[in-house]
């Protein structure tokens, strides 16, 4: 996840901008082969899903 950091600063992010699965996804997509990529693929879909499932709505 040191990317997903990284990117956060580089680009002063900071705090005030969320950052979704397509954000960690991107970075990531770059570093891993095409099973492992698939693999962390699923990982965070599967906790995107998570994440969705216990959200209240206002």
């Amino acid at each position: 996840m040191i990317l997903i950091y990284t990117y956060n600063f580089d680009t002063v992010l900071w705090d005030w901008c969320r950052l979704g699965l397509y954000d960690v996804l991107s970075p990531m997509q770059v570093k891993y082969n095409q099973n492992d990529f698939r693999a962390f693929y699923k990982k965070a879909l599967a906790i995107d899903k998570l994440n969705k499932n216990t959200a209240q709505t206002p």
